[in-house]
């Protein structure tokens, strides 16, 4: 099932100070990291499913570690946004990364509930 988490603030500014979340969120076997802005439709979109998967206890065949951060309303959102855009390279929100056992396995944008599974099924 998909397990929702709001990612620390020590965990997000371990990755501006290394440009990688730590071990202690990625260890996993399936996580996904959204960073965010709160106004973002497709986030909005996004969030209504997940969190109705996470009420559901869906997937029912699979574990998935959902951790959120909603940079703009943190108190280092400039410096965060500098970690996406210039460290990451993604200039769009949501962006998602996912990762297997510690290591990052891809990234995305928005994707329908579908795609964000399928991306686990690899």
């Amino acid at each position: 099932m998909i397990r929702i988490h709001t990612l620390p603030d020590d965990a997000a500014q371990a990755a501006m100070d290394t440009g990688e979340f730590p071990q202690a969120i990625t260890s996993g076997a399936r996580v996904a990291v959204v960073m965010t802005q709160s106004w973002c439709p497709d986030w909005l979109r996004m969030n209504a499913w997940l969190t109705g998967f996470a009420r559901q206890e869906k997937p029912a065949d699979r574990d998935i570690d959902v951790y959120v951060l909603v940079y703009n309303k943190t108190d280092y959102f400039q410096r965060f946004l500098k970690l996406k855009e210039e460290v990451f390279g993604n200039g769009e929100i949501p962006y998602i990364r996912y990762y297997s056992n510690g290591t990052c396995t891809g990234e995305s944008n928005y994707v329908p509930r579908g795609g964000f599974l399928a991306r686990f099924d690899r």
